[in-house]
């Protein structure tokens, strides 16, 4: 993985585009809290917080709070949710192969109605993920996202976010 962030050549010869230096920063934010509980409302810009609701109890993140966090690293503020994370500035990414390092990766009930976004993670390039995904996971890296039977069907695009580059 740090190769593919780090060295140009490496992400070419997997078929991933470099990281920018500020994809790099986000995902090595995120990166550090892998194995941290997944909190349902949890983290803000400093870290892992208590969760609420399904969360309550539980210091960690849910989805938009990790990728919040990670992009605030960088400097680029995201709103909280991630259906709002959907409208933040930058470039529409249409499929999964298109994905680079740090662009956000959203998932919905319904592929024609963004308002049914349930989950967004961040895109280590290549086929995958970094992401709090569920009560009783953790955050961690998922591979072969567009293999996934689970995944791939609730893919409805991407964001390379704007001031991101």
């Amino acid at each position: 993985m740090a190769d593919i962030l780090d060295d140009p050549a490496a992400a070419a010869s997997a078929g991933c585009a470099p990281a920018s230096e500020s994809a790099r920063v986000a995902i090595a934010a995120a990166e550090q809290w892998l194995g941290t509980p997944y909190a349902w409302g949890g983290g803000d810009l400093n870290g892992p917080t208590l969760g609420f609701g399904s969360g309550a109890g539980t210091v960690g993140f849910d989805c938009s709070g990790l990728t919040r966090y990670a992009w605030a690293q960088a400097g680029v503020l995201l709103p909280r949710t991630s259906r709002d994370q959907w409208n933040a500035p930058g470039v529409r990414v249409t499929t999964m192969a298109q994905l680079q390092p740090g662009d956000l990766v959203f998932f919905a009930h319904d592929l024609g109605d963004p308002s049914t976004i349930f989950h967004v993670a961040m895109s280590l390039g290549g086929d995958a993920m970094i992401e709090a995904p569920q009560t009783g996971d953790v955050v961690k890296i998922e591979q072969r996202v567009s293999q996934s039977s689970y995944w791939a069907p609730k893919f409805i695009g991407g964001l390379r976010l704007s001031g991101s580059s």
